[in-house]
Protein backbone atom coordinates (compact mmCIF):
# COMPACT_ATOMS: atom_id res chain seq x y z
CA UNK A 1 0.00 0.00 0.00
CA UNK A 2 2.80 2.45 0.91
CA UNK A 3 4.48 1.88 -2.45
CA UNK A 4 1.25 2.73 -4.27
CA UNK A 5 0.81 5.92 -2.24
CA UNK A 6 4.44 6.85 -2.94
CA UNK A 7 3.70 6.49 -6.66
CA UNK A 8 0.66 8.71 -6.33
CA UNK A 9 2.60 11.49 -4.55
CA UNK A 10 5.29 11.23 -7.24
CA UNK A 11 2.85 11.72 -10.13
CA UNK A 12 3.78 15.36 -10.62
CA UNK A 13 7.31 14.38 -11.69
CA UNK A 14 6.27 11.94 -14.43
CA UNK A 15 4.45 12.21 -17.76
CA UNK A 16 0.68 11.72 -17.79
CA UNK A 17 0.62 7.98 -18.65
CA UNK A 18 2.72 7.17 -15.58
CA UNK A 19 0.56 9.45 -13.44
CA UNK A 20 -2.59 7.77 -14.69
CA UNK A 21 -1.16 4.32 -13.99
CA UNK A 22 -0.22 5.33 -10.45
CA UNK A 23 -3.73 6.60 -9.76
CA UNK A 24 -5.22 3.33 -11.00
CA UNK A 25 -2.75 1.33 -8.92
CA UNK A 26 -3.64 3.34 -5.82
CA UNK A 27 -7.34 2.80 -6.38
CA UNK A 28 -6.75 -0.89 -6.97
CA UNK A 29 -4.87 -1.14 -3.67
CA UNK A 30 -7.72 0.64 -1.86
CA UNK A 31 -10.22 -1.76 -3.43
CA UNK A 32 -8.21 -4.78 -2.26
CA UNK A 33 -8.11 -3.38 1.29
CA UNK A 34 -11.80 -2.64 1.10
CA UNK A 35 -12.65 -6.17 -0.07
CA UNK A 36 -10.49 -7.76 2.62
CA UNK A 37 -11.55 -5.67 5.62
CA UNK A 38 -14.75 -3.87 4.61
CA UNK A 39 -12.98 -0.60 5.31
CA UNK A 40 -10.20 1.57 3.88
CA UNK A 41 -8.85 5.09 4.33
CA UNK A 42 -7.40 7.80 2.14
CA UNK A 43 -6.88 11.56 2.40
CA UNK A 44 -8.78 14.38 0.70
CA UNK A 45 -6.22 17.12 1.22
CA UNK A 46 -5.74 17.13 5.00
CA UNK A 47 -9.04 15.41 5.77
CA UNK A 48 -9.08 11.65 6.25
CA UNK A 49 -11.86 9.88 4.36
CA UNK A 50 -12.88 6.41 5.51
CA UNK A 51 -14.91 4.04 3.32
CA UNK A 52 -16.97 1.45 5.17
CA UNK A 53 -19.15 -1.39 3.93
CA UNK A 54 -19.80 -3.89 6.73
CA UNK A 55 -23.19 -3.70 8.42
CA UNK A 56 -21.67 -3.52 11.92
CA UNK A 57 -19.58 -0.49 10.96
CA UNK A 58 -22.55 1.21 9.30
CA UNK A 59 -24.78 0.69 12.34
CA UNK A 60 -22.19 2.26 14.63
CA UNK A 61 -21.60 5.25 12.34
CA UNK A 62 -25.29 5.96 11.70
CA UNK A 63 -25.99 5.80 15.44
CA UNK A 64 -23.27 8.34 16.26
CA UNK A 65 -23.04 10.79 13.35
CA UNK A 66 -25.77 13.16 12.19
CA UNK A 67 -23.73 15.76 10.33
CA UNK A 68 -23.71 15.14 6.60
CA UNK A 69 -20.60 15.26 4.43
CA UNK A 70 -19.32 18.69 3.27
CA UNK A 71 -20.19 18.05 -0.38
CA UNK A 72 -23.91 18.13 0.50
CA UNK A 73 -23.42 21.88 0.93
CA UNK A 74 -22.84 22.14 -2.83
CA UNK A 75 -26.59 21.55 -3.23
CA UNK A 76 -27.67 24.35 -0.88
CA UNK A 77 -27.93 27.00 -3.60
CA UNK A 78 -30.44 24.77 -5.39
CA UNK A 79 -32.20 22.69 -2.70
CA UNK A 80 -31.66 24.88 0.35
CA UNK A 81 -31.68 22.84 3.55
CA UNK A 82 -34.51 20.43 2.86
CA UNK A 83 -34.75 16.82 3.96
CA UNK A 84 -31.84 15.68 1.77
CA UNK A 85 -29.34 18.33 2.86
CA UNK A 86 -30.42 19.33 6.39
CA UNK A 87 -29.14 17.81 9.61
CA UNK A 88 -29.92 17.66 13.33
CA UNK A 89 -33.21 19.06 14.73
CA UNK A 90 -34.35 20.51 11.39
CA UNK A 91 -33.93 17.15 9.65
CA UNK A 92 -35.88 15.36 12.41
CA UNK A 93 -38.70 17.91 12.25
CA UNK A 94 -38.95 17.71 8.45
CA UNK A 95 -38.77 13.90 8.48
CA UNK A 96 -41.62 13.72 10.99
CA UNK A 97 -43.69 16.15 8.93
CA UNK A 98 -43.12 14.43 5.57
CA UNK A 99 -43.62 10.79 6.59
CA UNK A 100 -47.45 10.86 6.13
CA UNK A 101 -46.96 12.06 2.54
CA UNK A 102 -45.71 8.61 1.57
CA UNK A 103 -48.61 6.57 2.92
CA UNK A 104 -49.67 3.83 0.49
CA UNK A 105 -53.21 5.22 0.39
CA UNK A 106 -51.95 8.50 -1.05
CA UNK A 107 -49.66 6.74 -3.53
CA UNK A 108 -52.57 4.53 -4.68
CA UNK A 109 -54.39 7.63 -5.92
CA UNK A 110 -51.70 8.18 -8.55
CA UNK A 111 -51.56 4.66 -10.00
CA UNK A 112 -53.23 5.83 -13.22
CA UNK A 113 -50.73 8.69 -13.60
CA UNK A 114 -47.79 6.30 -13.21
CA UNK A 115 -49.33 3.85 -15.70
CA UNK A 116 -49.91 6.63 -18.23
CA UNK A 117 -46.31 7.84 -18.19
CA UNK A 118 -44.99 4.28 -18.20
CA UNK A 119 -46.94 3.52 -21.38
CA UNK A 120 -45.46 6.59 -23.04
CA UNK A 121 -41.95 5.44 -22.14
CA UNK A 122 -42.59 1.91 -23.46
CA UNK A 123 -43.98 3.37 -26.71
CA UNK A 124 -40.84 5.50 -27.14
CA UNK A 125 -38.61 2.48 -26.47
CA UNK A 126 -40.53 0.41 -29.05
CA UNK A 127 -40.16 3.14 -31.66
CA UNK A 128 -36.43 3.63 -31.04
CA UNK A 129 -35.89 -0.13 -31.02
CA UNK A 130 -37.07 -0.24 -34.65
CA UNK A 131 -34.44 2.33 -35.62
CA UNK A 132 -31.42 0.87 -33.80
CA UNK A 133 -30.18 -2.35 -32.22
CA UNK A 134 -29.38 -0.54 -28.98
CA UNK A 135 -30.65 2.53 -27.16
CA UNK A 136 -29.84 4.67 -24.13
CA UNK A 137 -32.60 4.07 -21.59
CA UNK A 138 -31.52 6.80 -19.15
CA UNK A 139 -33.04 9.82 -21.01
CA UNK A 140 -36.28 7.87 -21.44
CA UNK A 141 -36.51 6.79 -17.79
CA UNK A 142 -35.58 10.33 -16.69
CA UNK A 143 -38.36 11.84 -18.80
CA UNK A 144 -40.83 9.29 -17.42
CA UNK A 145 -39.83 9.92 -13.80
CA UNK A 146 -40.01 13.71 -14.18
CA UNK A 147 -43.43 13.45 -15.83
CA UNK A 148 -44.76 11.38 -12.93
CA UNK A 149 -43.22 13.67 -10.32
CA UNK A 150 -44.54 16.86 -11.91
CA UNK A 151 -48.06 15.51 -11.43
CA UNK A 152 -47.64 13.76 -8.07
CA UNK A 153 -45.43 16.37 -6.39
CA UNK A 154 -46.63 19.63 -7.94
CA UNK A 155 -49.97 18.70 -9.50
CA UNK A 156 -48.80 19.97 -12.89
CA UNK A 157 -49.60 18.08 -16.08
CA UNK A 158 -46.77 18.20 -18.61
CA UNK A 159 -49.28 17.80 -21.46
CA UNK A 160 -51.40 20.76 -20.32
CA UNK A 161 -48.50 23.14 -19.59
CA UNK A 162 -46.12 21.79 -22.18
CA UNK A 163 -43.86 24.81 -22.78
CA UNK A 164 -43.30 25.68 -19.11
CA UNK A 165 -42.73 22.05 -18.16
CA UNK A 166 -40.27 21.49 -21.01
CA UNK A 167 -38.17 24.46 -19.84
CA UNK A 168 -38.31 23.16 -16.27
CA UNK A 169 -37.27 19.64 -17.28
CA UNK A 170 -34.37 21.04 -19.34
CA UNK A 171 -33.22 23.13 -16.37
CA UNK A 172 -33.38 20.08 -14.07
CA UNK A 173 -31.29 18.13 -16.58
CA UNK A 174 -28.65 20.88 -16.72
CA UNK A 175 -28.52 21.14 -12.92
CA UNK A 176 -28.12 17.39 -12.49
CA UNK A 177 -25.29 17.33 -15.00
CA UNK A 178 -23.48 20.39 -13.62
CA UNK A 179 -23.72 19.32 -9.98
CA UNK A 180 -22.33 15.89 -10.93
CA UNK A 181 -19.35 17.57 -12.60
CA UNK A 182 -18.78 19.85 -9.61
CA UNK A 183 -18.88 17.03 -7.05
CA UNK A 184 -16.22 15.15 -9.01
CA UNK A 185 -14.02 18.26 -9.41
CA UNK A 186 -12.66 19.51 -6.05
CA UNK A 187 -11.18 22.62 -7.67
CA UNK A 188 -14.78 23.69 -8.46
CA UNK A 189 -15.95 23.44 -4.81
CA UNK A 190 -15.26 27.11 -3.94
CA UNK A 191 -18.11 29.33 -5.20
CA UNK A 192 -15.55 31.94 -6.25
CA UNK A 193 -14.07 29.47 -8.75
CA UNK A 194 -17.22 27.63 -9.80
CA UNK A 195 -19.36 30.63 -10.74
CA UNK A 196 -16.59 32.00 -12.96
CA UNK A 197 -16.69 28.92 -15.18
CA UNK A 198 -19.18 28.00 -17.90
CA UNK A 199 -20.40 25.21 -15.63
CA UNK A 200 -21.15 27.68 -12.84
CA UNK A 201 -22.93 30.14 -15.11
CA UNK A 202 -25.14 27.40 -16.59
CA UNK A 203 -25.86 26.12 -13.08
CA UNK A 204 -26.80 29.59 -11.79
CA UNK A 205 -29.17 30.28 -14.71
CA UNK A 206 -30.83 26.89 -14.30
CA UNK A 207 -31.28 27.33 -10.54
CA UNK A 208 -33.04 30.63 -11.21
CA UNK A 209 -35.34 28.95 -13.76
CA UNK A 210 -36.20 26.04 -11.45
CA UNK A 211 -36.87 28.31 -8.46
CA UNK A 212 -39.05 30.63 -10.56
CA UNK A 213 -41.14 27.68 -11.78
CA UNK A 214 -41.61 26.07 -8.35
CA UNK A 215 -42.37 29.44 -6.70
CA UNK A 216 -45.04 30.18 -9.32
CA UNK A 217 -46.67 26.78 -8.82
CA UNK A 218 -46.59 27.05 -5.00
CA UNK A 219 -48.12 30.54 -4.95
CA UNK A 220 -50.78 29.54 -7.50
CA UNK A 221 -51.75 26.40 -5.57
CA UNK A 222 -51.88 28.32 -2.26
CA UNK A 223 -54.35 30.80 -3.79
CA UNK A 224 -56.41 27.94 -5.23
CA UNK A 225 -56.48 26.14 -1.88
CA UNK A 226 -57.67 29.23 -0.02
CA UNK A 227 -60.39 29.78 -2.64
CA UNK A 228 -61.44 26.12 -2.41
CA UNK A 229 -61.77 26.41 1.36
CA UNK A 230 -63.98 29.48 1.05
CA UNK A 231 -66.19 27.79 -1.55
CA UNK A 232 -66.32 24.58 0.50
CA UNK A 233 -67.52 26.44 3.60
CA UNK A 234 -70.25 28.17 1.58
CA UNK A 235 -71.28 24.93 -0.13
CA UNK A 236 -71.29 23.02 3.16
CA UNK A 237 -73.64 25.59 4.68
CA UNK A 238 -76.00 25.48 1.69
CA UNK A 239 -75.71 21.78 0.76
CA UNK A 240 -74.57 19.49 3.59
CA UNK A 241 -72.60 16.46 2.37
CA UNK A 242 -69.17 15.42 1.24
CA UNK A 243 -67.76 17.42 -1.70
CA UNK A 244 -65.65 15.60 -4.27
CA UNK A 245 -61.97 15.89 -3.38
CA UNK A 246 -59.13 16.35 -5.84
CA UNK A 247 -56.03 14.14 -5.71
CA UNK A 248 -53.79 15.15 -2.82
CA UNK A 249 -50.34 15.96 -4.19
CA UNK A 250 -47.12 16.32 -2.22
CA UNK A 251 -47.41 20.11 -2.56
CA UNK A 252 -50.98 20.01 -1.21
CA UNK A 253 -49.81 18.15 1.89
CA UNK A 254 -47.09 20.75 2.52
CA UNK A 255 -49.55 23.62 2.04
CA UNK A 256 -52.06 21.98 4.40
CA UNK A 257 -49.28 21.78 7.00
CA UNK A 258 -48.47 25.46 6.46
CA UNK A 259 -52.12 26.56 6.71
CA UNK A 260 -53.36 24.26 9.48
CA UNK A 261 -50.41 23.16 11.60
CA UNK A 262 -47.39 25.46 11.39
CA UNK A 263 -47.77 28.96 9.95
CA UNK A 264 -44.01 29.48 10.26
CA UNK A 265 -43.58 26.87 7.51
CA UNK A 266 -43.25 29.37 4.66
CA UNK A 267 -43.42 29.10 0.87
CA UNK A 268 -39.62 29.15 0.87
CA UNK A 269 -39.58 26.08 3.14
CA UNK A 270 -42.13 24.39 0.90
CA UNK A 271 -39.97 25.22 -2.11
CA UNK A 272 -36.98 23.51 -0.48
CA UNK A 273 -38.87 20.25 -0.12
CA UNK A 274 -40.51 20.44 -3.55
CA UNK A 275 -37.14 21.05 -5.24
CA UNK A 276 -35.54 18.32 -3.12
CA UNK A 277 -38.07 15.65 -4.06
CA UNK A 278 -38.14 16.66 -7.72
CA UNK A 279 -34.35 16.22 -7.87
CA UNK A 280 -33.84 13.22 -5.61
CA UNK A 281 -37.02 11.49 -6.75
CA UNK A 282 -36.42 11.70 -10.49
CA UNK A 283 -32.70 10.89 -10.41
CA UNK A 284 -32.94 7.82 -8.19
CA UNK A 285 -36.03 6.46 -9.96
CA UNK A 286 -34.58 7.02 -13.44
CA UNK A 287 -31.35 5.22 -12.58
CA UNK A 288 -33.23 2.36 -10.90
CA UNK A 289 -35.33 1.84 -14.05
CA UNK A 290 -32.26 2.03 -16.30
CA UNK A 291 -30.25 -0.48 -14.24
CA UNK A 292 -33.20 -2.86 -14.03
CA UNK A 293 -33.66 -2.77 -17.80
CA UNK A 294 -29.96 -3.39 -18.35
CA UNK A 295 -29.62 -6.26 -15.88
CA UNK A 296 -32.81 -7.99 -17.04
CA UNK A 297 -31.60 -7.76 -20.65
CA UNK A 298 -28.21 -9.11 -19.55
CA UNK A 299 -29.82 -12.23 -18.08
CA UNK A 300 -32.25 -13.80 -20.62
CA UNK A 301 -33.22 -16.58 -18.20
CA UNK A 302 -34.35 -14.01 -15.63
CA UNK A 303 -36.11 -12.01 -18.34
CA UNK A 304 -38.06 -15.12 -19.38
CA UNK A 305 -39.24 -15.77 -15.81
CA UNK A 306 -40.29 -12.13 -15.41
CA UNK A 307 -42.28 -12.32 -18.65
CA UNK A 308 -43.95 -15.58 -17.60
CA UNK A 309 -45.00 -14.07 -14.27
CA UNK A 310 -46.38 -10.94 -15.96
CA UNK A 311 -48.39 -13.09 -18.41
CA UNK A 312 -49.77 -15.18 -15.55
CA UNK A 313 -50.73 -12.23 -13.31
CA UNK A 314 -52.03 -9.83 -15.96
CA UNK A 315 -53.54 -12.43 -18.28
CA UNK A 316 -55.76 -10.81 -20.92
CA UNK A 317 -55.68 -7.41 -19.20
CA UNK A 318 -52.24 -6.25 -20.35
CA UNK A 319 -53.60 -3.01 -21.81
CA UNK A 320 -55.31 -2.02 -18.55
CA UNK A 321 -53.68 -0.15 -15.68
CA UNK A 322 -51.46 -2.28 -13.47
CA UNK A 323 -52.95 -1.97 -9.98
CA UNK A 324 -51.33 -2.16 -6.57
CA UNK A 325 -53.02 -5.55 -6.17
CA UNK A 326 -51.25 -6.75 -9.33
CA UNK A 327 -47.93 -5.55 -7.92
CA UNK A 328 -48.44 -7.60 -4.76
CA UNK A 329 -48.73 -10.73 -6.94
CA UNK A 330 -45.53 -10.02 -8.90
CA UNK A 331 -43.28 -11.73 -6.35
CA UNK A 332 -40.48 -12.72 -8.71
CA UNK A 333 -40.34 -9.26 -10.31
CA UNK A 334 -40.08 -7.73 -6.85
CA UNK A 335 -37.07 -9.95 -6.12
CA UNK A 336 -35.48 -8.94 -9.43
CA UNK A 337 -35.95 -5.23 -8.72
CA UNK A 338 -34.51 -5.56 -5.21
CA UNK A 339 -31.54 -7.57 -6.47
CA UNK A 340 -30.89 -4.95 -9.16
CA UNK A 341 -30.89 -2.26 -6.48
CA UNK A 342 -28.50 -4.33 -4.37
CA UNK A 343 -26.07 -4.76 -7.27
CA UNK A 344 -26.44 -1.25 -8.73
CA UNK A 345 -28.00 1.06 -6.13
CA UNK A 346 -29.30 4.43 -7.32
CA UNK A 347 -27.37 6.05 -4.46
CA UNK A 348 -24.23 3.93 -4.06
CA UNK A 349 -22.68 6.05 -1.31
CA UNK A 350 -23.61 8.52 1.42
CA UNK A 351 -21.27 10.60 3.58
CA UNK A 352 -21.16 11.59 7.24
CA UNK A 353 -18.71 13.87 9.06
CA UNK A 354 -17.40 12.75 12.45
CA UNK A 355 -17.87 15.63 14.90
CA UNK A 356 -17.55 13.77 18.22
CA UNK A 357 -15.51 10.75 19.37
CA UNK A 358 -17.01 7.27 19.17
CA UNK A 359 -15.61 3.75 19.10
CA UNK A 360 -15.42 1.75 15.90
CA UNK A 361 -13.79 -1.68 16.07
CA UNK A 362 -11.26 -1.29 13.27
CA UNK A 363 -7.48 -1.85 12.88
CA UNK A 364 -5.25 0.66 14.69
CA UNK A 365 -3.85 2.20 11.53
CA UNK A 366 -7.34 3.49 10.67
CA UNK A 367 -7.74 5.50 13.88
CA UNK A 368 -8.17 9.22 13.24
CA UNK A 369 -9.54 12.07 15.42
CA UNK A 370 -11.49 13.81 12.65
CA UNK A 371 -12.60 12.29 9.40
CA UNK A 372 -15.22 12.02 6.71
CA UNK A 373 -16.94 8.62 6.61
CA UNK A 374 -18.32 7.39 3.28
CA UNK A 375 -20.85 4.55 3.54
CA UNK A 376 -20.81 2.32 0.46
CA UNK A 377 -23.90 0.29 -0.53
CA UNK A 378 -22.62 -1.59 -3.56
Amino acid sequence: MKSYLFLQHSCAFFPLPVCFTAVLQTRYALCKLFQAHGICRFYLGTLASVLIFKADYIETVMSNTLTKAPNYALLHSWLGTGLLTSTGPKWKKRRRMLTPAFHFRILDDFVHTINEHSRKMVARISKLREESEWLDVVPLSTSCALGVLLETVMGVSASQEKECCEDYVKAISVLTNEISIRIQSPWLYPDFTFYRTDHGRRYKDSVAAVHAFSTKIIQKRRREMLDERKKASITAAAEPGFPKKRLLTFLDILLHHSLDVDESFTDEDIGEEVDTFMFAGHDTTAMAIAWNCYLIALHPDVQKKVQEELDMVLGEHKTEDISTENLKDLKYLECVVKESQRLCPSVPMIGRTVTKPFTLEIPKYFQTPRCLIQIVFC
